[in-house]
């Protein structure tokens, strides 16, 4: 089986990058895979026209009119799960969204009504709309949890202090119950257990101006996606590290030397995505803390 990859990757984890992921699935099949290397948006037409012609690129873009199945993510910009809004400039994100632009399928902007917007159509490294109908299956998967609410209390839980609690899952209903709510709703649930502990920071006095992610789930492009939504604050990605170790380190340093200031310390910035949606995120934690405080006391 060839499999051949549908849009230019967005900057972030390594493990989530769609060139991986074009990799990985044609190992899977023992067939022959063509990335793309290229960036999902750029910044103009003429940047995205030359990438279009450079040689591995369009051996890959020809291969379109040859596909026989198509698997594409439906981006959604309300709530926000979409690698094209963050891609972009907050203001362009911003000036999209009162055009009307609320969903993506293959980096291809959409209204309310599912209708293809051209807004980007000439700075998007994608396959075309039109491609796109002429493949004879085409699964899509779709974002957002539909109403279910995670909480992730699988051992108990610090932040609110619940030793005893269990994980729960509400929200279930014939129509909700598929792997897309299911993973959604998980993403949404580990957020906001971890924003309840940001909230504790907040009530003393500490104020965010960024978030820093790390560990496993900072390679979850889910996880990078919901993020700002969920934080309501600019979230940064270093680049990979053993930030645990390092940070204990800087520790020890800072009591060897003395002072009131710990020793310089600079972490390489990976990517950093600040367009969430502020609206959207209140909405999520409405939810979960709704659910929370009926089923434990706070």
């Amino acid at each position: 089986m060839t499999v051949v990859q549908l849009t230019g990757a967005h900057p972030g984890g390594v493990e989530e990058n769609a060139v991986e992921i074009v990799r990985r699935m044609a190992s899977i099949a023992r067939g022959p895979a063509y990335p793309i290397y290229a960036p999902l948006v750029v910044n103009d037409v003429a940047t995205a026209r030359s990438l279009r012609n450079q040689p591995q690129i369009a051996d890959a873009m020809k291969r379109y009119r040859d596909l026989t199945k198509a698997i594409v993510p439906i981006g959604s910009w309300e709530p926000t799960a979409s690698l094209v809004l963050a891609s972009l400039p907050k203001s362009e994100g911003a000036a999209l969204r009162k055009r009307g632009v609320r969903a993506e399928v293959c980096a291809r902007l959409m209204d309310d009504d599912g209708n293809p917007l051209e807004d980007l159509a000439d700075r998007v490294i994608a396959i075309t709309l039109e491609e796109l109908r002429r493949v004879p299956e085409v699964v899509a998967v779709a974002t957002g949890a539909e109403g279910l609410v995670l909480l992730p209390y699988l051992d108990g839980e610090r932040t609110p202090n619940l030793p005893h609690a269990a994980g729960s899952l509400h929200g279930l209903r014939r129509h909700t119950m598929t792997p897309e709510n299911l993973a959604r709703a998980a993403v949404e649930g580990m957020l906001c257990g971890l924003a309840d502990g940001l909230d504790a920071l907040r009530r003393i006095g500490v104020t965010a101006r960024r978030i820093l992610l790390v560990g496993g789930g900072a390679r979850s492009a889910a996880i990078r996606a919901v993020a700002p939504t969920v934080f309501g604050a600019p979230v940064h990605v270093p680049a990979p590290g053993e930030y645990v170790a390092l940070g204990a380190a800087r520790q020890a340093a800072w009591v060897l030397a003395g002072g009131t200031t710990p020793p310089q310390w600079r972490a390489e910035t990976w990517s950093v995505i600040d367009n969430g949606d502020e609206e959207v995120g209140a909405a999520v934690r409405a939810r979960y803390a709704a659910i929370r405080n009926a089923l434990h006391r706070t």
